[in-house]
């Protein structure tokens, strides 16, 4: 059995999933948003010459913490249903550091739908790898990830045009309807995995 036989995912785990998501973003605003801006503000009075090499001390945690933060509060819902769940985490954290890295090399992907579907695709493969053999059909879990990247895309293009958007907005965007997409998604796999198959 792949999931536990006590519990059984509902309206409950998908609040808990949605709710640990965005507290996962949350605490990555706070972190990088806030606190970092400050301290690297009082750091660059200090030693301006500096500046260069602490945007970078500052950007890279930045993308890579989005991605730690978000899979360590989604491996907290999801190991009490799964037995596998360790790399759950660094599937994320590596899925969304691809996702900011890989658009901003390759320029022509920063804008549009681009980015979205390459996001998706990369998180849902890497997510996949950790819910293959423990879930029957995971491979429908990318199919999933896609179209909540698809449907977060149109969500923040919608905010945009109607004069709704805001400075972190698209991120706000994307986790929240990736994380009810993705949530009703996961209890899916899991109710019918009474058999540890692919």
């Amino acid at each position: 059995m792949a999931t536990s036989p006590q519990e059984n995912p509902g309206w409950k785990f998908w609040l808990s999933w949605v709710l640990a998501s965005m507290a996962g973003v949350m605490v990555y605003i706070l972190t990088f948003h806030i606190v970092l801006p400050i301290l690297g503000t009082v750091v660059l009075r200090v030693a301006s010459s500096w500046m260069m090499w602490l945007a970078l001390a500052v950007f890279v945690p930045q993308v890579i913490g989005l991605g730690a933060a978000i899979g360590v509060a989604q491996w907290l819902v999801l190991r009490k249903y799964l037995t596998r769940t360790r790399n759950w985490t660094l599937a994320t954290l590596v899925g969304h550091s691809l996702s900011f890295v890989v658009p901003q090399t390759f320029h022509v992907w920063e804008e549009g739908v681009a980015p979205f579907l390459f996001s998706g695709v990369a998180l849902g493969l890497l997510q996949w790898l950790v819910l293959r053999g423990q879930v029957a059909n995971g491979m429908w879990w990318i199919a999933i990830t896609l179209a909540a990247w698809i449907l977060a895309y149109a969500a923040s293009r919608f905010a945009y045009v109607t004069g709704l958007y805001f400075g972190l907005f698209q991120l706000v965007t994307v986790v929240l309807v990736s994380a009810t997409v993705g949530g009703v998604g996961i209890i899916w796999l899991l109710r019918r995995s009474t058999l540890a198959y692919i």
